[in-house]
Order: C-alpha cells, then structure tokens, then sequence
C-alpha cells in the first residue's frame, strides 16, 4: 500500500506567529551607543597592535579588556527595567546594586582556592594529639 502524499497548498504561518518564530530586533538608542563604543574600542585596539613597545601594548590591550568588560557589565545591570534612572533616588540604588555586585565578584574571585583546601584539609583530618602519643 502506498501512502496518499497531500499536495495542497499548505496555509502560510500567520504573522502573530512568524513573530513568535523570530526575534526581530529593534535597534534602539542604548545598543547604538553600545555599537559605537565597541567600533571605538576595535579601533583603538588595532592602533595599539602596531605600536612598536611590547610591553606597553599588552597593558594596553589588557586595560581595554578590562574597561569593555566593565561597560558590557554596567549595560546590562542598568538596563534591566527593575532601576528608574530617570530620578535620583534611581541612580542611587542602581549604583549601589553595581557596587554592591563588583565587590561580591571580587569577593568570589579572591576566594577560589579557600573551598580546596578546606575540602583538601578536611579529607586529610591531621590530628597531631595522636601521633605524639603513639
């Protein structure tokens, strides 16, 4: 037995659901702003490869890492929708949860190694009481 291939034409999704299917993205003023400070970081990071001083060419490149790494961080903690930055007291509170947040990261990164060698001590359980004794 063969089976019956349907060769209608199928109806053509609707347009509330080829919205749903796709992100269309909608160009707005902060991520033209964001364009633009990445071209100008692209742009100064070429000009500093073809300086002649090494050292200060890695500075440089890692000073731009750094400051682009910021930028990307305080973008998307200001543009969330939970800060009104359109008072005072907005920015406030948005600068407060920035810090707030740059030091709990800086907190996590200075602790890396503190959970290993807890775990690594406690696996050991030296206990010098004991071997004095004998």
């Amino acid at each position: 037995m063969s089976k019956k291939i349907n060769l209608k034409n199928h109806k053509k999704p609707s347009q509330k659901r080829y919205k749903k299917v796709f992100i269309r993205l909608k160009p707005t003023n902060i991520m033209v702003i964001e364009i633009i400070v990445i071209l100008i970081l692209i742009f100064l990071g070429l000009t500093i490869l073809k300086m002649e001083h090494h050292t200060r060419r890695v500075k440089l490149v890692i000073l731009i890492i750094i400051s682009f790494l910021i930028y990307t961080s305080i973008v998307s903690i200001f543009s969330s929708k939970k800060f009104d930055l359109s008072s005072p007291r907005g920015i406030v509170s948005a600068i407060y949860v920035y810090v707030g947040w740059l030091g709990q990261t800086a907190v996590n990164l200075w602790d890396v190694g503190t959970k290993t060698v807890h775990m690594v001590g406690n696996a050991i359980k030296f206990d010098n009481n004991k071997t004095k004794g004998g």
